[in-house]
């Protein structure tokens, strides 16, 4: 059995996503890949627009998350920092492991820019979706 809803909504995905044509155009063959659905099947795909919006939008919570977890490993690194002070380590081995640290706050700035980046372009297809359907009501 085919789902109609489903293959509906990759189809405007995927017009939204294409290069190359103007607002109006897009906004026209969205539009013509929602004629094909009934009323019912468009209010339940409204539905889950709405619902895929909110968990995107929800996954501002990872990007707080990681945020708070930087904040926290400056926090040990100065903590480490006052506890090696007293002691006599070797430079070579304060010096690697402050390496392996500003390697691993990057890679963390790189997920989240990453994160965010996703976050970003979804939520905008998605809510150009949801007015699209609106606007059909």
């Amino acid at each position: 059995m085919t789902d109609k809803i489903l293959e509906t909504k990759k189809a405007m995905r995927c017009a939204i996503r294409a290069k190359g044509l103007s607002r109006l155009d897009k906004y026209n063959l969205v539009k013509d890949k929602i004629s094909s659905l009934t009323e019912c099947e468009r209010k339940i795909l409204l539905k889950e627009c709405r619902r895929d919006y909110e968990s995107y939008d929800r996954s501002q919570d990872v990007k707080e998350l990681i945020t708070i977890s930087i904040a926290g490993i400056g926090l040990l690194i100065t903590l480490l920092g006052i506890i090696v002070k007293d002691l006599e380590i070797i430079a070579e081995q304060n010096n690697t492991l402050i390496l392996n640290i500003g390697v691993f706050v990057l890679l963390y700035i790189f997920i989240l820019a990453f994160s965010q980046i996703w976050r970003n372009k979804n939520m905008y297809i998605t809510k150009y979706m949801i007015d699209i359907l609106e606007d059909n009501e």
